[in-house]
């Protein structure tokens, strides 16, 4: 722990408050234990048991249900600031069971206009934290984001080394996420810790991304991820809006959001190399 470090976090949480406040975006309490919460693949809730009426309980994975249950209920642009809980978790220097995580949503908005808003808003924290851009990091930090389709990389990197195309590997009986999270991991993850600097890969395929609609080419979705380096920040997409498919959220007017990992955007403007160093009570 770092204390410096930590008061450079608590900045952060600050001046995200500024910055969508200024936006006109309602900020909103969400809580952190609920009775049930969506699945969501790869993610897995942390149970407690409450005492008084014997019931299960769960520690909220993110803000994201209960700002849509309130987004369906007629509230307008919002975002949380929340902490968040993820059991099963990988170790390793970007991961903690317990983290902070914002995450906001805009009416009548696409996954476009939720990449420039966040784009935005990591360039103003960053010209807030370092005015000057004297640190190495918010110099890379405020050029414009490269924005990559996921298409490109695999074809670029993966393929060479991929018995199957993108399509087979994405689309039918043949569609397989662990060959895919394999292939990106051996051969794209390499390449983005090269390059340094923040990038939005778009447009994932859609069988990996359920809750993002869907492009014209129905195999890819409307969704994108920041990394810097091979860095996961950020994570958006327009918003499905098929009932059958976000079935918690019924009534969700068209909208799109992202959920971005505070305590990350912490390691890299305070140039950390581990999340404990930003992180108040690391376990």
């Amino acid at each position: 722990m770092n204390l410096q470090k930590l008061k450079l976090r608590q900045q952060i949480i600050s001046y995200t408050r500024d910055f969508f406040d200024s936006q006109n975006f309602q900020e909103v309490t969400t809580p952190v234990l609920s009775r049930s919460i969506p699945d969501e693949q790869n993610i897995y809730p942390f149970t407690t048991k409450w005492s008084y009426s014997k019931d299960n309980l769960k520690l909220s994975t993110s803000p994201e249900s209960s700002l849509k249950q309130l987004i369906s209920q007629g509230l307008k642009d919002c975002y949380a600031i929340s902490h968040s809980f993820r059991n099963l978790e990988s170790s390793g220097p970007s991961h903690q069971p317990e983290f902070l995580m914002l995450e906001f949503y805009k009416i009548a908005s696409n996954y476009i206009d939720i990449m420039d808003i966040t784009e935005n808003y990591i360039h103003n924290i960053s010209q807030r934290i370092d005015p000057n851009n004297s640190n190495r990091i918010t110099k890379l930090i405020n050029t414009k984001f490269d924005r990559i389709p996921f298409s490109q990389l695999f074809n670029q990197y993966c393929l060479p080394h991929s018995p199957k195309t993108l399509d087979q590997l994405i689309s039918g009986p043949d569609a397989s996420e662990p060959d895919l999270n394999q292939l990106f991991l051996n051969h794209v993850d390499p390449v983005l810790q090269k390059l340094k600097r923040p990038i939005f890969i778009t447009d994932y395929p859609s069988f990996i991304s359920p809750l993002a609609a869907l492009k014209k080419d129905p195999l890819f979705s409307e969704r994108f991820e920041i990394y810097f380096g091979n860095l996961e920040i950020a994570n958006g997409n327009t918003e499905n809006q098929n009932p059958k498919i976000p079935v918690t959220w019924t009534n969700l007017p068209a909208c799109a959001g992202a959920g971005l990992g505070i305590d990350r955007l912490a390691m890299l403007l305070t140039n950390s190399d581990h999340i404990d160093q930003v992180t108040p009570f690391p376990l």
